[in-house]
Parts: C-alpha cells; sequence; structure tokens
C-alpha cells in the first residue's frame, strides 16, 4: 500500500514539472514574439493598433496573396516563372559546383526576403504591381561567362590606367581645391586626395593633359564657361558629382524641437540678415512688418534686435541656438538657382523652427516633408504670407503640423537628396573618376567573386546579366534576369541581389540616367540589354534616426 503511494505522488510530482515547464516555455516563447514584433516595428510601445492600421495589414496580405496566386497561375500557364531563391545563386564551392538552395516550386514572397525587411519589400512589390510598367528584354547570343573571362584575360590600358588596374596597389588620386589632402580617403574604392605632382594623377582641377581627367568644381549651381570638362562639380544634383551645404555631419535633423516663443519680448520671426545687398530679403521684411508680423532682426540689415548670450563658440551656432525658440525664421538665399540651398534652410530645420524659404526655384524639393517650411514663392504677397503666418501662431495644431517630420520622421525622397552626400566629394569623385577610365580601357573585374549572381547553367537561350550596384560605390554585382522576368521580379531581384539597408526607392542606367525602377511612373516600357550598367537607390528611414549622436539632454 505505502508502495502504490509512493508511486502516485511521484507521478503527481512529475506532472506539477511538466505543467511548469511547459507554462515556463509559453511565457518565453511570448516575451520572444513581443521582442521579435518590437524589432520588426510590428506594434507601438503604448498604443494598440488602431482600426487602420488592421485594415491596412489586412490589405497587404491580399495584395500579396493577389501576386502569388498570378505566379502560381504562370506557372500553371508553363510559363518559366522567377524564383528569387533559384535564380539569384550561383557561386561554385570548392569542388566547383553551382550552389543553388530553394528548389521548391512555389515559395511565398515572403520567404524569398533575404537583404531588406520583409514588410518594406513586399509594399515595394505590391506597389510596383499596381504601375503597369513592363520589362523589355533585348535577346542576347553573348554567353556572359565567355566574355568575362575574354575581358579579364585581355589587357587594355591607357597612360597609367588599364582593366586590369589593382586599386589596393594604385588607388585612385585626384587634386581638389574644395577639400583636404588625404591620403586614404574613407570610400569604397581605394582614393587620396592630393597635391598636384607624384607619381601619377587621376584627375585634377589644375591639369588637363589626355592621362588626367579634368574637372570643374564650385560650391555655386553654375556652369563652366568656354571649354569643356570631363567632370563637373557644383551644387546642382544632376551634375557628375554633386556637392551641398547639407551634410548629414554637420546637421543632426532629427534634434528635438523645444517650445516657442512669442510675446511682447520676443517676435514671432527671427531674422540674421548681414548681406544688405540682395534687396528683396530686406524689402520683404519690412511688407511683413508693415502687415502686423513681429520680426526680430538681429543682423547688420534693418536691425533692431540685440543678440543675447548664448552658449555658443560661433556666430552660426549662437544664430541657431537663439533661432531655435522662435516659430519660424527668415531663410532668404543670396541668389535664386536651382538645387542652390544653403545652411540657411538645412539649419533652421536641425533647430525644429519653421523656416520662410525663398532662393532656389525647386527648393521645396529639400523640405523634409511637404508643410515642413513655407516657401515664399506658394503666396501672391507678403501680405498674404503674412495671414499664413497669424493663422499658424493662432492655431497650435496647424503649427505642430509642420514640425511632425520630426516625430515621424522625412519623406523618402528628401532621405534620397540628402543621401547624395553620404560618402565624401573626394570619394565620389574617384569613383567618377574610375568610371571614366573603365569607359576607355573597359571593366576591371571585381576580385570579389560573391558579387557574381549568376548560375553556371545560365545561357543566353535563358535570358541576360546585368550589372547592378548602389549609389555611392564602385564594384558592381551581376545578376540574371530570365526573359520571363516581370517588373515586380525585377524590384524583387535588385532588392535581394544588393547588401544594403531599407528600402528600394529608383533605378536608373548608370550613364543615361534613363529610369529603370521608378515608382511614380506608370504605363511604361522598360528596356534592359546585356551587360547593362544600373545605379540602384535605396531610403533608409533608420539612418535619419540615428546618422549623428548627441549629447545627453539635446537629443
Amino acid at each position: 500500500m505505502l508502495k502504490k503511494h509512493r508511486v502516485l505522488i511521484i507521478v503527481i510530482v512529475m506532472t506539477l514539472v511538466v505543467m511548469i515547464s511547459y507554462s515556463s516555455i509559453l511565457n518565453i516563447n511570448t516575451a520572444q514574439t513581443s521582442i521579435n514584433n518590437q524589432k520588426n516595428g510590428v506594434g507601438n510601445k503604448n498604443e494598440e493598433m488602431d482600426i487602420d492600421d488592421m485594415k491596412n495589414v489586412e490589405n497587404e496580405k491580399l495584395d500579396a496573396e493577389i501576386l502569388r496566386k498570378q505566379k502560381r497561375e504562370r506557372q500553371q500557364n508553363g510559363e518559366n516563372v522567377f524564383d528569387a531563391n533559384n535564380i539569384q545563386v550561383g557561386l561554385p564551392d570548392s569542388n566547383n559546383n553551382n550552389l543553388l538552395f530553394g528548389n521548391e516550386d512555389d515559395i511565398p514572397i515572403q520567404t524569398t526576403l533575404k537583404k531588406t525587411d520583409d514588410k518594406l519589400l513586399i509594399e515595394c512589390l505590391v506597389r510596383a504591381s499596381k504601375q503597369n510598367n513592363q520589362l523589355s528584354i533585348e535577346k542576347t547570343k553573348e554567353n556572359w561567362f565567355t566574355y568575362m573571362k575574354k575581358i579579364s584575360s585581355e589587357k587594355k590600358e591607357k597612360c597609367h590606367y588599364s582593366n586590369q588596374r589593382d586599386y589596393d596597389e594604385q588607388p585612385v588620386r585626384v587634386v581638389r581645391q574644395l577639400t583636404d589632402f588625404q591620403e586614404n580617403v574613407e570610400c569604397h574604392l581605394p582614393c587620396s586626395s592630393v597635391h598636384q605632382g607624384g607619381a601619377y594623377i587621376d584627375s585634377s582641377i589644375y591639369s588637363h593633359s589626355t592621362c588626367e581627367k579634368s574637372m570643374y568644381e564650385t560650391l555655386e549651381n553654375v556652369r563652366p564657361y568656354g571649354r569643356k570638362y570631363d567632370i563637373v562639380a557644383t551644387t546642382d544634383t544632376k551634375s557628375d558629382v554633386p556637392l551641398g551645404y547639407y551634410s548629414w555631419n554637420e546637421y543632426p535633423y532629427f534634434k528635438k524641437p523645444i517650445k516657442k516663443i512669442h510675446n511682447k519680448d520676443q517676435g514671432l520671426v527671427a531674422a540674421f540678415i548681414s548681406n544688405c545687398g540682395p534687396q528683396f530679403r530686406l524689402d520683404y521684411m519690412n511688407k511683413l512688418i508693415a502687415a502686423g508680423i513681429k520680426v526680430d532682426s538681429y543682423g547688420h540689415c534693418n536691425h533692431n534686435k540685440e543678440q543675447r548670450k548664448t552658449k555658443a563658440q560661433d556666430y552660426n551656432g549662437a544664430k541657431m541656438e537663439i533661432s531655435s525658440s522662435y516659430k519660424f525664421v527668415m531663410s532668404f538665399e543670396n541668389s535664386e538657382t536651382d538645387d542652390y540651398v544653403t545652411e540657411k534652410l538645412f539649419g533652421v530645420f536641425t533647430i525644429g523652427s519653421v523656416p520662410i524659404y525663398h532662393g532656389a526655384p525647386n527648393g521645396k524639393k529639400f523640405f523634409p516633408s511637404p508643410n515642413a517650411g513655407i516657401f515664399v514663392n506658394d503666396f501672391e504677397s507678403p501680405e498674404d504670407l503674412a495671414a499664413h503666418l497669424k493663422f499658424l501662431d493662432e492655431n497650435d495644431e496647424e503649427y505642430e503640423k509642420c514640425l511632425q517630420w520630426k516625430k515621424t520622421g522625412p519623406t523618402k525622397d528628401w532621405m534620397v537628396v540628402m543621401d547624395q552626400l553620404k560618402a565624401n566629394g573626394d570619394c565620389r569623385t574617384c569613383i567618377k573618376v574610375a568610371d571614366l577610365q573603365r569607359k576607355e580601357v573597359g571593366m576591371v573585374v571585381n576580385k570579389n567573386t560573391s558579387m557574381q549572381l549568376v548560375p553556371k547553367s545560365f545561357t543566353p537561350n535563358d535570358g541576360i546579366v546585368v550589372f547592378i550596384r548602389e549609389r555611392n560605390t564602385f564594384w558592381f554585382t551581376s545578376v540574371a534576369i530570365p526573359y520571363s522576368t516581370t517588373y515586380v521580379e525585377l524590384v524583387e531581384i535588385f532588392s535581394n541581389a544588393l547588401n544594403h539597408k531599407g528600402e528600394i526607392y529608383s533605378a536608373n542606367d548608370l550613364w543615361s540616367k534613363e529610369p529603370i525602377i521608378d515608382f511614380k511612373m506608370k504605363d511604361k516600357t522598360i528596356k534592359l540589354t546585356q551587360n547593362q550598367e544600373i545605379e540602384v537607390l535605396f531610403a533608409d528611414l533608420d539612418f535619419f534616426w540615428h546618422s549623428k549622436k548627441l549629447p545627453p539632454g539635446e537629443e
């Protein structure tokens, strides 16, 4: 009898242990799911998903399911349907065998995502599916592997450079005027900014020999006059090497705004104008004042306010510290030229005030959100603009909308413009020089074979091969494009092939700048050809929040 009781007690204890262990596992899984959801951006810290959010999620699931259904129908019709897992891998292993994986016939879209967050790419694919763009892939008879073997074995040279150049041994050397000299520039390509002279020069603002690429550069949007240059670097965002005043290193755009002050001692608008030459902005200021707007003018021109003491160590720092407590700041450029936008605008965005902007006719493309600034050209007169300022001053909710981007982040369009200068000017110059040299002597084959994503079994009967790279990088990744590829599948191929952050924004032919992927174009036919070189742009909104660390209390 005692023995039976012992057995019963042991059974009960073991049952309790199993139940406790199972409960712990459930708690761990629940916690891990919560952590993963936070990492993937699912759910807000203190907010539950509202009805609109739930509808959006359901719509995304529905759109993704439609894409999968279309894929299955094409397969049933006997079409050779693209599979990102199959086509984008083809590296030989140690035994020189082709490495393929993901051989399942119908893999859901989510499982083909490798280089970016699942949700981001699915959103891109859904948008692409609604554009009704078509691919026209030109047939080729050229075997890509034979082509690569040929260009890597046949040496072509000019002056000191060739298609077999080893950039580690012979970095690109450029002579510029808007930079400090630096032997090892931080760059995707070995690069040096040097004095004129030395063993060789690849590009120079001074020399124009046949062995050196001539360069023209200015921090204005002024084209060279009277002669032709190989490389033009201006504030024009479409120039060979765009230059600008909006460096991520200088401006912590994510900095939180401070509380604004508008009372009898402080005006609604701050102005810092010390160059009294351009009369337009002084006249405009006077008309705003006449219309009832109190403008505190700290500069030499129309001076009516003394500058208070600040913690800043220079004039620009003091100007920004003072401006940060104003609702509005006059941001008038010295000239009116497209893309010539200076610290007068970017500094105000950083401190979290609203700029009243006049200058570049296309200046709104530099606004982090459409209503982040007030564009003078949108108003018929200073009086109309004054009425708008009064409206925003009297309606806190409307004014806060101007600063909403500080909480939710900027637009993708703005991020892509800002990211042009993520790589320094020396680096971008070196890449441009190396590209021009490639046009003369042929492609320098990358030693990194992991960037050759073409299956060995891929033939001209299957499709073409194109070269793609992210902006501000030099080396290309080769990718196979089957003839049956759709526009949506092309977006997926490009996104998966490159090691990037953020989501794919656009892709253009490197030389003609013709759009290949553009989520704003519809009903277009995009042409692709064998060995085409394509530059891909990504919008990384996370970079906005982490672009620069600030001291505690200044975030």
